[in-house]
């Protein structure tokens, strides 16, 4: 009696081991596409994340640029040239870097009645200015303003008097009358560039300097690969009083977002109108 063979054979087996491989090769080769696919759209996300951080931090720049502290109608300036010191308040250097000048507010005070017209202000607290810096004090009811350069040395007053160097003229009639509740500004510079980033490898970031900072280089937005800066006004002739700011820049991913592949990149444009008037 034979007996009937029973099993695979070898043959069998060798096909059944290739196909199984293919399924597996298969399944590995879409688990890495898709894997690969959704680190682009996150590594897209975070362009765009970056992109919109970018243009915002410089809008709101350029939209403070030429703050005058007040209202230029009630604003008297004592400051013995006549110039204002937050003008410029849009400047672009010949590597790129964007400088914006304007007055902000560094504290609010109290200016007693009886000091209200003279040139020593007292504020009741110490103020931390240091001499020579321009000043603007507004008061909080709209009505009075004046823009000086600090020449006195009391450290919770503020004087608007000519002082040594006479940086301050003395006004025609008396000094505007400032009492009660105050606000004071001092003048800040910022400045926006583009460098290479100081904690990625390889990329390049926007970073910010500021005067009140002592100008310490800021890191704001890694994958800031570019800024160019056009000013914009009615007639493009050189001395004509700019209007508006366009800007252009390109955002780009770096290539472990992309496991590897080319870096995605965004080109942006951006436009902004100048809120505060040329003197």
């Amino acid at each position: 009696m034979s007996h009937q063979q029973t099993g695979f054979t070898v043959l069998e087996l060798l096909i059944a081991s290739s196909l199984a491989v293919g399924v597996i090769l298969m399944a590995v080769t879409g688990l890495g596409t898709a894997r690969q696919s959704e680190q682009i759209e996150l590594a897209y996300q975070r362009l765009n994340e970056n992109a919109r951080l970018a243009t915002d931090l410089l809008r709101q720049g350029l939209q403070r640029a030429g703050h005058p502290g007040c209202h230029p109608s009630v604003r008297r300036n004592l400051i013995a040239d006549g110039h204002d010191p937050a003008w410029p308040a849009v400047e672009v250097s010949a590597e790129g870097a964007l400088t914006l000048t304007g007055f902000r507010a560094v504290l609010e005070a109290n200016i007693p009645d009886e000091s209200a017209g003279e040139a020593i202000l007292p504020l009741g607290r110490s103020h931390g200015i240091a001499t020579g810096t321009p000043v603007v004090v507004s008061a909080a009811s709209g009505d009075a303003c004046a823009l000086f350069i600090h020449t006195g040395e009391e450290p919770q007053a503020l004087s608007r008097a000519p002082g040594g160097g006479a940086s301050n003229r003395l006004p025609a009639t008396a000094y505007q009358a400032l009492t009660g509740a105050v606000t004071v500004f001092t003048l800040e510079r910022v400045m926006f560039e583009v460098g290479p980033s100081s904690t990625h490898a390889e990329r390049r970031s926007m970073f910010r300097r500021r005067a009140s900072a002592r100008y310490r280089r800021e890191e704001l937005v890694v994958g800031v690969e570019a800024l160019s800066v056009r000013m914009l006004s009615h007639d493009q002739t050189v001395t004509a009083a700019p209007v508006g700011v366009s800007l252009a820049l390109e955002v780009a991913s770096g290539r472990a977002e992309t496991l590897g592949s080319a870096p995605l990149r965004l080109p942006v444009d951006l436009t902004v109108a100048l809120r505060n008037r040329w003197p």
